[in-house]
């Protein structure tokens, strides 16, 4: 998990350099007083990059940590009998939806003889997350709390914290990205002591949702 906690950092590092630097313009210390509109469009801008800074961050790290989830599974070798009863649950919609998708026969019968090897214990856990996501995308540009939480459900943790930051950062993030709004009217709706506390509280949130997944791995709560 070292490699997801320094991702973390760097992303952290990344909207504490913004903010420190809007707090510069707020505080009239780099000579922009003659450029008074220019530098209501850069403060606007910012913070509307910073929404989609921190929901980047949210989903490189849940992506980061299924990664790892799944490359534990499969170093482990494990059969579909030692694995717990959740992820027998999201191997066995994986097969139902890559045959369903699969428009040639011989592919979908491929996939149901692959799915027979491996509850027969004649194959074992061979399934990374990008595999997965291929034919069964467990979420897509809509991460918040509750879809977080339903995710890691499909694993087996028992993750519950919500945060109402989350939810906003994703909302504002898909306004932006379908058009509904601009990036100079999500900048204004928004304060700099906003952004500050949804930034701290969104790092925090993904630093224990870093800690769940690391006891889960480390005490094997994915087996049965």
């Amino acid at each position: 998990m070292n490699g997801i906690r320094n991702n973390l950092k760097i992303r952290k590092s990344e909207a504490d350099n913004i903010i420190n630097f809007l707090k510069l313009i707020e505080n009239e210390d780099m000579n922009y007083q003659a450029y008074t509109i220019k530098k209501l469009i850069v403060k606007t801008s910012i913070k509307s990059g910073i929404i989609l800074m921190l929901y980047n961050a949210v989903e490189a790290i849940v992506t980061d940590c299924l990664k790892k989830i799944h490359q534990k599974l499969i170093s482990e070798a494990l059969t579909f009998d030692n694995c717990n009863e959740n992820i027998k649950k999201l191997i066995f919609v994986y097969y139902e939806k890559a045959k369903d998708k699969s428009n040639d026969v011989h592919n979908r019968i491929s996939y149901m003889l692959k799915f027979h090897d491996y509850i027969q214990e004649k194959r074992c856990f061979e399934l990374s997350y990008e595999e997965l996501s291929k034919f069964y995308s467990l979420y897509s540009g809509n991460l918040d709390g509750k879809v977080i939480i339903s995710v890691l459900n499909k694993y087996g943790l028992g993750f519950d914290k919500q945060i109402g930051e989350l939810k906003t950062i994703k909302d504002k993030r898909n306004k932006l990205a379908h058009g509904e709004e601009s990036f100079e009217e999500v900048g204004r709706e928004l304060s700099l002591e906003q952004l500050e506390s949804m930034k701290d509280k969104t790092f925090q949130y993904l630093k224990e949702m870093i800690d769940e997944i690391d006891r889960f791995i480390r005490d094997e709560k994915y087996k049965n």
